[in-house]
């Protein structure tokens, strides 16, 4: 039996920016997929587009921005004011929000800036660290959120120490990354193996001993190959 995607209409998308009602966002959201609401919301005016991200909660919309084109990103962003820009940035993976940062530094650096300034310190300096590295380079595409867990640990503290680093909703939650006691990499899991493991267990019981790992400096095709 075949699954259809149910997909947006851009009048449907039209219909719900005119009703400005934060609530049916949620709702909206519910219903249909992201790159699909991108996708319909690109054939609205830009003033269509920026009554869109004004109404909606950025948590939300960041998701939305994300499956845009960059220059669509760029021109959206130019229109929010400095502190809905920074909320939007705030919540989008750390490595699409400094691609969107460095393409905005060329035609107007002095809002870039300023979006930095308007973020929380620890995010102002993931994005700055990121933009640092060469274009080609690893440390260019690489994310700066990840999940790591000691290797004492039992499980059933492992789990806990995990929620304790309020996991994002993404696809980074589901590998964990093992440490040693100087935080060195020694292998990885995965959140189910995690959950599916009696929590008596140690870590470093369900341990994968090889991970793929790359430099910094790598370039990036190398890094695909692996």
């Amino acid at each position: 039996m075949k699954h259809t995607r149910n997909t947006p209409t851009a009048n449907q998308i039209n219909d719900l920016i005119n009703k400005k009602k934060p609530s049916q966002y949620t709702q909206f959201f519910k219903n249909y997929h992201e790159a699909d609401i991108a996708e319909e919301l690109s054939n609205l005016t830009i003033e269509k587009q920026y009554q869109f991200f004004v109404n909606v909660h950025p948590e939300l919309g960041a998701i939305v921005l994300e499956e845009m084109t960059l220059d669509q990103q760029i021109e959206l962003i130019k229109q929010l004011k400095i502190t809905v820009a920074a909320k939007y940035i705030e919540k989008m993976e750390p490595d699409d929000a400094a691609d969107l940062i460095e393409k905005l530094q060329d035609t107007d650096k002095t809002k870039a800036q300023e979006i930095i300034h308007s973020l929380p310190q620890s995010d102002a300096e993931d994005i700055q660290e990121l933009l640092t590295y060469k274009p080609d380079s690893a440390g260019s595409i690489m994310t700066s959120q990840h999940i790591s867990i000691p290797e004492n640990l039992t499980v059933k503290s492992a789990l806990n120490h995990i929620k304790k680093q309020n996991p994002p909703d993404s696809e980074i939650s589901f590998y964990i990354f093992i440490t040693d006691k100087k935080h060195r990499l020694l292998g990885y899991t995965t959140l189910r193996n995690l959950l599916m493991t009696p929590g008596t267990e140690q870590v470093r019981s369900i341990r994968n001993d090889y991970p793929i790992k790359a430099h910094i400096n790598d370039d990036q095709e190398e890094v695909a190959l692996l």
